[in-house]
């Protein structure tokens, strides 16, 4: 694509969406983050951008159309600043600027007191509305906690709950909601694999965790729907990344996987794939000959020895739209058609093909 065409493109982008993102926009375009860095330095000095962060939004934006007489802020609560939450962070980052409100950041390290502590004292500082990544799923062996999102429902703010999904017992609650639909994004990866001829498709993830669940139901689904004729070959991840545990356990899959002729493997998280996929080349398996893998959160999946087909989460956009429904909440209490206060947004992830998936047929 020439280089006129990249920039235009990214002008409909930040146009369609308000921001654009460099490693999500430069994986769709299939070229490199620093050719997206260049397209975007052109833009600016043009003045018809800003660079923000991870991205870019547009120079000239327009604050909320009930937003002129003073500007907002957002809480932003989350359990980490590091790994997979900086996408997050960056999206909602570029919107605030996008519409001119002030975040104010919280991390609770995935403890259940600080995010009480967090929510309490953004409450006192008189913020217009929160955006709540909670430690945990309700009820989830990750951490979650039922009595917070009570918490967060009874504040008297407008909530929007980010990257979690609620369950029965909170579903009910006035409480928004933006989330990657996980279920959809492991669908696409079998459905790729199978595609590609691949028979005997392994899961390896933890076996619970708000972004793991619906992993593990995305696979039963489409092997189910896709291989009737095959076992569901789903294979519990135990330890964290890093850990010695967590090598035992998944070197002990690997050999399990080879013999039971596994010829494709979804994995969560990339760290994880990385590892198995150089244990494979070790072992002289040929990828993608004898071996398709596709990792999922496509965090440094591009980065291995031979850079792995991913399933990518929007995290960009999901923190961005979790700012702009915040504001809907906020200012459009009188709007026709304007958001419930329990809306609900599903974004669905990209799978982003690299070197370690190809066809088996014809070999």
């Amino acid at each position: 694509m020439l280089r006129s065409e990249r920039q235009k493109s990214i002008l409909r982008e930040i146009d369609r969406r308000g921001a654009v993102a460099v490693t999500d926009f430069a994986a769709r375009l299939g070229v490199s983050g620093m050719t997206v860095r260049r397209d975007l330095l052109d833009l600016e000095q043009a003045g018809l951008i800003v660079r923000v962060h991870g991205g870019a939004v547009k120079r000239h934006a327009q604050t909320h159309p009930r937003q002129s007489d003073s500007a907002l802020t957002l809480g932003l609560i989350v359990p980490s600043a590091t790994y997979y939450f900086p996408g997050f962070i960056n999206g909602a980052k570029a919107a605030a600027a996008e519409q001119h409100v002030r975040l104010v950041l919280g991390v609770t390290d995935y403890d259940k007191d600080v995010e009480r502590h967090q929510v309490s004292r953004l409450c006192q500082l008189g913020v217009d509305g929160l955006i709540v990544t909670p430690s945990g799923a309700p009820g989830a062996a990750d951490g979650g906690d039922e009595a917070n999102y009570h918490l967060l429902a009874q504040s008297g703010l407008p909530v929007v709950i980010m990257e979690r999904a609620l369950d029965d017992k909170t579903a009910a609650l006035n409480l928004g909601g933006v989330r990657t639909d996980h279920a959809h994004g492991s669908r696409s990866a079998v459905r790729h694999l199978v595609e590609l001829g691949r028979k005997r498709i392994a899961l390896i993830a933890p076996p619970r965790g708000s972004t793991s669940d619906p992993v593990h139901a995305g696979y039963r689904a489409a092997i189910a729907a896709l291989l009737p004729d095959s076992p569901h070959l789903e294979f519990d991840l135990q330890g964290t990344v890093g850990t010695t545990e967590q090598r035992r356990s998944y070197e002990c899959i690997f050999d399990t996987c080879v013999a039971a002729g596994v010829d494709a493997m979804l994995v969560l998280p990339d760290a994880v794939a990385i590892a198995l996929a150089d244990r494979a080349l070790d072992a002289g398996i040929a990828i993608p000959k004898d071996l398709s893998i596709v990792a999922y959160d496509d965090e440094i999946a591009s980065m291995a020895a031979m850079p792995l087909t991913a399933v990518s989460p929007p995290k960009f956009d999901v923190g961005a739209i979790a700012v702009r429904t915040c504001i809907d909440l906020i200012v459009q209490k009188d709007s026709i058609g304007r958001l419930p206060p329990e809306a609900r947004v599903l974004l669905l992830p990209t799978l982003i093909v690299r070197a370690s998936s190809a066809s088996t047929r014809g070999t």
